[in-house]
């Protein structure tokens, strides 16, 4: 499908298990305006190049939007209506901070503030990359990169259906301030869940539940996010912290290579993210005792190339690997755990 306007030109595509949603010329946000649709997937990135011209509102009281992924607000103000986001992009009030907002079980706003990163610059152009998964979302602005751990997934009952990518949205009690904006090169990609093709483990991959929960307002906030583990040195073992989560966040080519991760004994989950060539030769491990997900993303050219990923030492894991990219598994070996 090949959409044709002066500006704001698109292209979707669907295949095996994804589809993707791709500009073809400049986008300008445009209140109140849809450009086409995309499933919603369990696992979904948006990337793209951003040149920022300056706050809409002087006054700077008030997020503007630069676009959201998302239901029409006309079916209201909840997560069925204007307060679904995969994702919705954002300028914070008071400063001149990014914000990102995916919604997941249990809350529409599902909110990541990127204040981390800093103000943003007028005239300036920013390479911006946002993915998650059930577990984990990473934040990537040229070289700069944060990650979030998400509570609980996508909405089960979203996954499948089909979403509008307004650039930018309308609200539901009264329109959302325009974010002043050039956007290029955009690529919005959805994994569908019934079609995403799982490697093969030694035994099957245990899938926990998800239930839905209650619908809190879709009012977006400001919160800090969350600060990652700092990644391991090249080589080296890197022991988990007991008694906590373990976030590994690899994004630079071979940051994690050639490490070997030993996650952690106690009941916590240990999820690695590994960008292009970050995570060649790489071995996590659970270890005796553990009871928490091994959670792995692969995300880039050669990410997870000739990894191990061991679960057979710990008891009742699960072990859970997305990846997208060429060879990102390429070689890998992925042992579940010992039931």
């Amino acid at each position: 499908l090949i959409c044709n306007a002066q500006l704001n030109q698109y292209t979707q595509r669907v295949g095996p298990g994804y589809e993707i949603w791709q500009s073809e010329t400049d986008f300008i946000p445009v209140q109140s305006t849809a450009f086409g649709t995309i499933t919603i997937g369990a696992s979904m990135s948006i990337e793209f190049d951003f040149i920022w011209h300056g706050r809409t509102n002087a006054t700077a009281i008030d997020y503007e939007i630069f676009f959201r992924v998302g239901f029409n607000s006309s079916l209201g103000n909840n997560c069925d209506g204007v307060g679904s986001r995969y994702p919705s992009f954002w300028l914070e009030p008071d400063n001149d901070y990014l914000h990102v907002s995916v919604s997941r079980d249990g809350s529409c706003q599902g909110q990541f503030s990127l204040q981390p990163f800093g103000a943003i610059a007028v005239g300036v152009e920013y390479h911006i990359k946002i993915s998650w998964n059930d577990t984990l979302i990473v934040a990537q602005i040229d070289g700069w990169s944060d990650i979030k751990v998400r509570e609980t997934p996508t909405m089960p009952a979203h996954i499948g259906r089909e979403a509008f990518v307004w650039w930018t949205s309308n609200g539901y009690d009264e329109e959302y301030i325009v974010g002043n904006a050039t956007f290029r090169n955009i690529a919005l990609i959805s994994y569908v869940v019934n079609n995403v093709t799982h490697i093969p483990t030694v035994t099957p991959t245990v899938t926990p539940t998800l239930t839905p929960t209650s619908i809190p307002t879709s009012v977006p906030t400001t919160a800090p996010s969350y600060a990652p583990t700092v990644s391991p040195t090249y080589g080296l073992h890197y022991n988990c912290t007991e008694h906590e989560d373990c976030n590994l966040f690899c994004v630079q080519a071979n940051e994690c290579s050639s490490v070997t991760i030993l996650c952690p004994t106690t009941h916590n989950n240990c999820n690695v993210f590994c960008g292009d060539n970050a995570c060649v030769n790489i071995t996590i491990s659970g270890r005796f005792g553990n009871g928490g997900n091994i959670n792995v993303q692969c995300d880039g050219t050669d990410s997870c190339k000739n990894a191990v990923i061991d679960g057979r030492y710990s008891m009742q894991t699960n072990v859970q690997v997305w990846f997208s990219g060429d060879y990102a598994l390429q070689n890998a070996k992925i042992f579940c755990a010992d039931l």
